[in-house]
């Protein structure tokens, strides 16, 4: 499932802005594509599997007009009382408060998510790289030093006056262990060429860009896993 960032009106009481989080949804699902899958699930007409939910509907309403809760295995339906009271002693105000009923989730339904993977892009674009050659070593996947490095791949072009911007070769926890030089950079390639380089070993490249989006987003993230080899 893919989510974006975007910076909220509101910030920290520091000052420090505050990012929140939208998932990209696809299309909402009608009453009718429930009922299709359901009747293919139990393998009964979608006639009488439509007529359940109708009656099913009519059944939680009633008790909700009886003044009853409605806890179901996947929802709970809950009245509540909106609009405040002026005292502990005051009465239902028609003008001031009104009675709802709110849904609420239960498990397993509420748990469905848990184990679906997030991956974070930025107004709509998402970065990838594609490909890194070591102008050394002249192999895929290798950095050598010492030599320049070409990344090739989309929506990689960098803005490095936003300072959450940037290259970095980082450990597979994340640790940022060398930052190198951007000689060139499009939305497509980066040149670039490291001073200095962490021992033999398998590392992971990763870019944050924006490629011109508005700073409103969050830079988009791409990573792939290199090889640090020493120079022949």
């Amino acid at each position: 499932m893919l989510f974006r960032t975007r910076k909220s009106s509101f910030a920290a009481s520091d000052g420090t802005p505050v990012w929140q989080g939208y998932a990209l949804l696809g299309d909402t699902v009608t009453p009718e594509q429930v009922a299709a899958e359901v009747a293919k699930e139990a393998r009964l007409d979608i006639t009488d599997v439509k007529y359940i939910h109708e009656k099913t509907g009519k059944v939680v309403k009633t008790f909700l007009q009886d003044g009853s809760n409605v806890n179901m295995d996947w929802v709970a339906f809950v009245i509540t009382m909106t609009g405040a009271l002026l005292s502990s002693d005051d009465g239902f105000d028609v003008d001031r408060n009104a009675l709802v009923v709110r849904a609420h989730t239960r498990p397993p339904l509420r748990d469905c998510l848990a184990g679906v993977k997030l991956r974070n892009v930025t107004g709509g674009l998402r970065a990838a790289i594609l490909s890194v050659m070591d102008n050394t070593a002249m192999e895929e996947g290798v950095i050598t030093v010492p030599g320049k490095v070409l990344v090739a791949g989309s929506n990689i072009l960098i803005d490095t006056v936003n300072a959450d911007e940037g290259i970095w070769l980082t450990s597979k926890k994340g640790d940022v262990v060398a930052t190198p030089e951007v000689l060139a950079n499009d939305a497509s390639m980066i040149d670039l060429a490291f001073a200095e380089l962490p021992p033999d070993g398998e590392y992971v490249l990763v870019v944050k860009a924006r490629s011109g989006a508005s700073t409103d987003f969050a830079p988009a993230m791409a990573r792939r896993i290199v090889n640090v080899r020493s120079a022949a």
